[in-house]
């Protein structure tokens, strides 16, 4: 009887230990999948900081040349009215 429910327990234990492993496998799966997920948010938060500086400098620039634009466009317009006079 002893050997039978040795063997029993044995089985059961058996079953147990690969329950557990399997579920380990699992949490280890889970954990490198978090890992791999926050190592691309990391670098999409990095990308978008660049991205915006960018776009900032990018803005800026614009600016500056909608400036130069005005004042090339005011200085043509001065010039066809002084070649209208001549005409």
């Amino acid at each position: 009887a002893w050997e039978a429910d040795h063997a029993k327990w044995e089985q059961e234990r058996a079953v147990a230990q690969a329950q557990y492993e399997r579920r380990q496998a699992e949490i280890q799966a889970q954990q490198a999948k978090a890992v791999e997920v926050a190592r691309k948010h990391e670098a999409q938060a990095k990308e978008a900081a660049a991205l915006k500086h960018q776009v900032h400098e990018l803005r800026q620039a614009n600016g500056a040349m909608s400036s130069r634009l005005a004042k090339f466009s005011d200085h043509n317009r001065k010039l066809l009215d002084v070649a209208t006079l001549f005409t």
